[in-house]
Order: C-alpha cells, then sequence, then structure tokens
C-alpha cells in the first residue's frame, strides 16, 4: 500500500452550495413540521365534525317539530308553483314571431289565440292583394307555424284588403323553457 507522502489540500467545498444544502435541509425539516401539523389539525377538525354531527342528531331527534312542519309546507308550495309554472304557456315567443313575420303595410286588428290546441285567428287588413300574399308567404317560411288558412276576405270602401288568417302552430312554441 502506497502511502502518499506529500500531504494534499484538502478540497472546501463552495459556501454556495454548504448554504444551499443547509436551505434544503432546513426546508425539509419545516416542511415535515407542516405536514404532521395539518394531520393533527385534520384530525382534531374531523373529531369536531363527529361531535357536530352527534349534536345535530340530538337536536333533530330532540328538534323544534313547528319549524319542521313549516318546511315542509314551504316545500309542498313550492312543488305546487314548480308544477305550475312547468305547464304555463308561454305566449312571448309566438309575439316575437308575429312581430318578426308581419310585413310592414299589414295591420291585425284582432287576434283570437288558443294555447291547448295552438290555434290563432288572426283579423287584418292590408292596402292590397299583393301585400296580403307576401305576409302569406312571411308567415308560411316560419317553422313554427304548421298550417295556414284564409277567411273572411273582403274588398273595404277605399281598397283596402280585409282577411282573417288562421294559423295552427307547432306547440313546442308554448314550451316554458
Amino acid at each position: 500500500m502506497v502511502q502518499e507522502l506529500i500531504p494534499k489540500e484538502k478540497l472546501k467545498t463552495p459556501s454556495f452550495t454548504n448554504f444551499l444544502f443547509y436551505s434544503s435541509l432546513i426546508l425539509i425539516i419545516i416542511l415535515g413540521a407542516c405536514y404532521f401539523g395539518m394531520r393533527i389539525k385534520t384530525s382534531s377538525i374531523k373529531s369536531q365534525i363527529e361531535e357536530t354531527k352527534v349534536n345535530v342528531a340530538k337536536i333533530k331527534i330532540e328538534g323544534d317539530k313547528e319549524t319542521e312542519r313549516q318546511v315542509l309546507g314551504y316545500q309542498k308550495k313550492i312543488n305546487d308553483f314548480s308544477e305550475l309554472f312547468k305547464e304555463h304557456k308561454v305566449v312571448s315567443y309566438f309575439l316575437e314571431l308575429l312581430r318578426d313575420s308581419t310585413h310592414l303595410k299589414v295591420s291585425f286588428s284582432t287576434l283570437t289565440l288558443n294555447t291547448e290546441t295552438a290555434q290563432v285567428i288572426l283579423g287584418g287588413e292590408t292596402e292590397s292583394f299583393k301585400t296580403l300574399g307576401e305576409q302569406i308567404l312571411y308567415l308560411k317560411g316560419s317553422e313554427f307555424i304548421k298550417g295556414l288558412g284564409l277567411s273572411n276576405l273582403a274588398l273595404g270602401k277605399e281598397g283596402d284588403v280585409k282577411f282573417n288568417i288562421s294559423l295552427s302552430l307547432d306547440p313546442e312554441i308554448f314550451k316554458n323553457e
């Protein structure tokens, strides 16, 4: 075995490396402490939750029957209202359709609407048969109008055309969505 006679200078680790090592070590210790602290806190909170559940169960057993009765009454009212609202027919969609598909020179003076059968009778007048034809084409172009009928066609004193239009609508237009 050869032993070196000339002693070599001991290598020094750079101070920056030492700083990083000790900082990492301290950080690992802090993270470990935080981890165990959180575990202890979590178990404490879980035990508090269990105690609260037991207390709630006691209160529910002893409970305020009047409050429970009121809550059940409100729940019944909400369910009744929900049923009514579900069956409610929305006419505004039809009125928007009528507004959007009415010719500028046509005026409707009467409207009879039956939401149960999805039938509409419109009474109106316009200045010419041509305008009436254009109005009919506007209405036929709508996806919600399934059928169209023209009745009571009459020529007014001043040359205007009076008419009734019967519409069969798609019931989907009245859905409450």
